[in-house]
């Protein structure tokens, strides 16, 4: 799995304010409970983040018969539009929902 270049510094501020929030945790309370639930809540979400920024390998066939999506998701709409600002014509628009696990 790969990360997406942008992603490289939210990823590095998220990792230092997990692991000064532990250290802070650890030093000032001296309970091992409450690190160990400080643990538990942040390190999901500095995977979370890691997860967001994924840029996984995904084999392309040429092949004109088909159509790839730009992005994983579910595709929850296919419509005629007209678009005026560009084309100004007539195209087809299909619409992806996204979840911030796609």
């Amino acid at each position: 799995m790969n990360i997406h270049k942008e992603g490289i510094a939210p990823i590095a501020i998220a990792f230092t304010l997990v692991l000064i929030i532990n250290l802070i945790v650890s030093w000032t309370t001296h309970n091992t409970a409450a690190e160990i639930i400080t643990a538990i809540i942040t390190i999901p979400l500095l995977l979370l983040i890691v997860w967001f920024f994924r840029d996984p390998f995904r084999p392309v066939i040429p092949d004109d018969s088909v159509i790839i999506c730009p992005a994983d998701g579910k595709i929850v709409a296919i419509e005629k539009v007209v678009e005026n600002e560009y084309f100004k014509d007539e195209r087809l628009k299909i619409s992806v929902f996204m979840s911030p696990l796609n």
